[in-house]
C-alpha cells in the first residue's frame, strides 16, 4: 500500500529524505512545521466560509445589479482557490492517516519467501517494523508537502477574499 496520492505529491528538494531524519527531534520538528501549515490553512478556509456568510448580507445592499454580478463573478476564483486549499488539506490528512497501519506489509517486509526459506521471527519483525517506520516517514513527508501547498493556496485565497470583501464593503457604502 502506498501513501502517495499522486506523483505531484512527492516531496521536493527542500524536504529532507527519511534517511536524514536521524533523531526523534528531527522528526518532531518536521511534523511541527507540517502542523503549523495545516492549522493556518484550515483556519483560513474556515474564516473565509464564515465571512462569506456575513458578506452575503452586505452584498445584498449593493444597489446596482451589474455591480453585484461583477462582484459575484470576482468571487468565483476566490472560492475555487479556497476549495483547492480544502482539497489539499483533506489529502494531507488522508496521507497521514494511512501510514504505518495494520495493512499488508510492503517494501522489505513483503519480501517473497519460498516455503523452503526459513526466516526467524526476529528478522521478520525487524523487517515489518522498519517497513512501518519507513511508511510513516514517507507519509509525513507527503503530508508536509501537501500542507505546504495548502498554505500557499491559503495565502492566495485569503488575500483575494480580503480584497473582494473590501470591494463589497466600499461599494455597499456608496
Amino acid at each position: 500500500m502506498t501513501t502517495i496520492a499522486s506523483p505531484r505529491a512527492l516531496p521536493d528538494q527542500g524536504t529532507p529524505a527519511p534517511e536524514t531524519l536521524s533523531t526523534t527531534a528531527d522528526v518532531i520538528e518536521f511534523l511541527k512545521r507540517s502542523n503549523h501549515a495545516t492549522s493556518f490553512a484550515g483556519w483560513t478556509v474556515i474564516t473565509i466560509a464564515m465571512c462569506l456568510v456575513l458578506q452575503a448580507g452586505t452584498l445584498r445592499t449593493v444597489e446596482s445589479f451589474s455591480v453585484t454580478l461583477v462582484l459575484m463573478g470576482l468571487l468565483v476564483p476566490v472560492l475555487a482557490a479556497t476549495v483547492r486549499t480544502g482539497v489539499l488539506l483533506a489529502s494531507a490528512g488522508r496521507a497521514a492517516s494511512v501510514a504505518g497501519g495494520e495493512s499488508e506489509p510492503t517494501g522489505a517486509a513483503a519480501g517473497v519467501l519460498d516455503a523452503d526459506d526459513q526466516v526467524d521471527e526476529l528478522e521478520a519483525a525487524t523487517r515489518l517494523a522498519r517497513d512501518r517506520l519507513w511508511s510513516t516517514l514517507t507519509a509525513a513527508r507527503t503530508r508536509e508537502k501537501l500542507a505546504r501547498r495548502a498554505l500557499i493556496w491559503a495565502y492566495g485565497s485569503g488575500a483575494a477574499f480580503l480584497t473582494w470583501s473590501l470591494a463589497v464593503i466600499l461599494l455597499a457604502s456608496r
